[in-house]
């Protein structure tokens, strides 16, 4: 369907247990985003659902596209996979 699913914030924000046990819950379910209201819940959030060699392989990919395209005097342009970069 090419939807990306967010999960809702979780208000309780100093009930970290729970929370991350709410993570947990969310990740098996399929979530792979959540919006947060606090510093911790980022944190938290992040080791739960980012992998860290994953994104900077794709920020490298991103950086690689856009000095391609910067070479062809394209500062702003779309990509299939990635979505507008500029």
């Amino acid at each position: 369907m090419n939807v990306k699913a967010v999960s809702f914030v979780y208000q309780d924000f100093k009930n970290l247990d729970a929370f991350s046990l709410w993570l947990d819950l969310e990740k098996q379910m399929g979530y792979d985003s959540k919006g947060c209201i606090s510093p911790t819940q980022v944190t938290m959030i992040n080791k739960k659902f980012v992998n860290e060699e994953e994104e900077l392989n794709r920020a490298k990919i991103i950086i690689k596209l856009f000095e391609m395209h910067q070479q062809e005097g394209i500062t702003g342009f779309v990509d299939e996979e990635y979505g507008f970069i500029g």
